[in-house]
């Protein structure tokens, strides 16, 4: 019989994120076999709804970083896990520090992005980000990273050596995600066959570049006249888009309908999923489409996406920040008959949470 282990995962928060939600799918794969806590610094209690109920949660309720490494090896020790995971760079750092200590616990960390975020804010906090990471992630006796760019950085930027560190995709999936994608929403476009609808869901920041959509498709509605693009998200670039959007009067044809719990069913009811990112941490919303059966065209960016459509196989990919060649893809994508619905469901079910977590038991030797 398969001894039962103790893990716990180490998170920042619990808030609206990829990598959060891939925590928690992590944990309700865990707690089918073993015993699993989880432990998050923050009182951010947004996706606790998610958690399986067997899954214990402790908040530390620490709002600043600082004040988390006593409160973090308390809790440690109380515990007594046989495995610690930590999720994000966020928690990794902390636990690595905490790791300088005597501790009997497996220390693996799951590092989900490039270097492009972290290194991109001045000489200062590039060093001091760097030498933080190095100093800790050595710590690490598994380094996950969730793409072959991401593992690529760890290594050109001197964080953690070639032998620590295995890829695996990120667990997006829920079990429950056909259900997900079958739950009715609400749309004058979706409810109506005669539209075209394109699809963005994210976070609206700078580094998605959803102003590069707006203005292709500003362009595509004068050779597809039925095409419709419905925005899913919020953050601190929405209001600029708004104002392309009103700049180039095509207000009428776009809809920011912000942040949506289950975004399944829009994937599900749309035409094509588009991503326009100057670098992703992996491009879950890649995975979210591709699992719904919706064409993808996607910037060819640092991060997951290449690994994600199997270097074009599932979807275009197309310069980063290249309007002319998006366009061009789109109009293809959309003038062509659609006849790989099945074969992109199909690989996309490779991010099932439960396949990816037993990927995880074998990194981690459970």
């Amino acid at each position: 019989m398969e001894k039962i282990q103790t893990i716990c995962i180490v998170t920042p928060t619990l808030t609206y994120g990829g990598a959060e939600k891939n925590a928690i799918n992590l944990a309700n794969e865990f707690v089918k076999k073993h015993d699993v806590s989880i432990v998050v610094f923050k009182k951010s209690k947004q996706l606790f709804g998610l958690i399986d109920k067997r899954v214990k949660v402790f908040d530390l309720g620490v709002q600043k970083i600082r004040y988390v490494l006593n409160k973090l090896r308390k809790k440690l020790e109380l515990i007594k896990p046989d495995y610690v995971l930590s999720v994000m760079m966020g928690s990794n750092i902390p636990l690595g520090i905490l790791s300088f200590m005597r501790h009997k616990y497996c220390v693996v960390f799951r590092e989900v992005s490039t270097m492009n975020k972290r290194v991109e804010n001045g000489s200062f906090n590039k060093i001091l980000k760097i030498k933080l990471m190095q100093l800790s992630y050595r710590k690490a006796d598994v380094i996950i990273a969730n793409s072959f760019d991401t593992k690529k950085d760890l290594i050109k930027y001197k964080i953690v050596g070639n032998e620590k560190i295995v890829v695996l995709g990120n667990p997006v999936l829920p079990d429950n995600y056909k259900d997900l994608m079958c739950e009715y929403v609400e749309h004058k476009w979706l409810d109506n066959d005669k539209y075209k609808v394109f699809l963005m869901v994210g976070r609206l920041v700078p580094a998605k570049n959803n102003i590069l959509v707006i203005k292709v498709f500003s362009e595509i509605i004068k050779k597809i006249k039925e095409a419709r693009l419905i925005i899913v998200g919020t953050g601190v670039s929405e209001k600029e888009i708004q104002e392309k959007v009103d700049e180039l009067k095509i207000n009428e044809y776009v809809d920011m309908i912000g942040y949506r719990k289950n975004t399944y069913p829009y994937y599900n009811k749309s035409d094509l999923f588009i991503l326009s990112s100057n670098y992703e941490g992996f491009g879950n919303v890649l995975v979210e489409a591709l699992a719904c059966g919706v064409r993808v065209v996607s910037t060819d960016c640092p991060g997951g996406p290449r690994d994600i459509l199997e270097n074009g196989r599932y979807g275009r990919l197309v310069p980063v920040n290249n309007p002319n060649v998006m366009y061009e893809a789109i109009i293809s994508t959309m003038l062509e008959p659609d006849i790989n619905r099945d074969e992109r469901m199909a690989w996309a079910a490779g991010f099932r949470a439960d396949k990816i977590a037993e990927r995880y038991f074998d990194a981690m030797n459970l």
